[in-house]
């Protein structure tokens, strides 16, 4: 029924302009409207991907991501949100786990950089994962 549909992330955020310095000025998300309508600001990624942030009077738990980014330049994208003052966490991995984490808090397979993670400023957790190949075969990306 929805295999043909469109989705994108909905975050909650307490503070509306707060959050566009964070999502306009820190990730470079350019809003398609910048008069927020209703108190839901939406942005357009490349590829046709829209992702909403909207306001709301308390915060959410927290305890979950709520948007993943999939990106060409991994590697790149974690040095320019470090040098911005953005914080990757560092995660504890089992000790039996094949993937490893570097200095900046990505974690990594086989040594390359698959994905890290980062919270807005109301405490939302974001992903950023490498745009792998079967990924993009799946959505007939070149």
């Amino acid at each position: 029924m929805l295999g043909k549909a469109h989705t994108n992330p909905i975050v909650p955020v307490t503070d509306l302009p707060r959050a566009r310095t964070f999502y306009e000025g820190i990730l470079e998300l350019t809003p398609l409207d910048v008069v927020p309508r209703y108190g839901v600001l939406t942005y357009q990624i490349d590829g046709g991907a829209l992702f909403d942030i909207y306001l709301r009077e308390t915060p959410t738990s927290g305890d979950h991501t709520a948007a993943n980014f999939y990106v060409e330049d991994l590697d790149g994208l974690a040095d320019r949100l470090i040098e911005r003052g953005v914080t990757i966490p560092r995660y504890e991995l089992p000790p039996d786990s094949p993937q490893t984490i570097d200095e900046r808090g990505v974690i990594c397979e086989n040594g390359m950089p698959v994905v890290f993670f980062i919270t807005d400023p109301d405490g939302n957790w974001l992903s950023f994962s490498i745009f792998r190949q079967d990924i993009k075969d799946a959505l007939g990306i070149a």
